[in-house]
């Protein structure tokens, strides 16, 4: 039997570092956004991430979803599944929660 055990309780709170070799034109414009948003580079930055690939799956309700083909919304399903799988990990011996 199979269990899956949460270790996105660990995951999500530990910071890491991301370094990016940019231009100094590159650098003014980050400060720049983050200067008129008010917010740190960073929270800048990862806002128009999370915002870029909010609008690429371009589904985030239920009646979003059902309003895709049934190919798109399998590929989505599937890519959010394995997206979470990587907050899980597999023990093979464990017990079923249902028992």
């Amino acid at each position: 039997m199979r269990a899956a055990k949460n270790t996105s309780s660990n995951n999500n709170n530990r910071l890491v570092s991301f370094s990016m070799k940019i231009t100094p034109k590159e650098k003014e414009k980050i400060l720049a956004l983050s200067g008129k948003a008010k917010k740190t580079a960073g929270r800048a930055i990862m806002e128009l991430i999370n915002k870029a690939v909010v609008d690429r799956h371009n589904a985030t309700t239920a009646g979003d979803l059902h309003k895709l083909s049934q190919p798109e919304r399998s590929h989505l399903l599937r890519a959010q599944a394995a997206l979470a799988a990587k907050h899980y990990e597999i023990i093979e011996d464990g017990f079923d929660i249902v028992e």
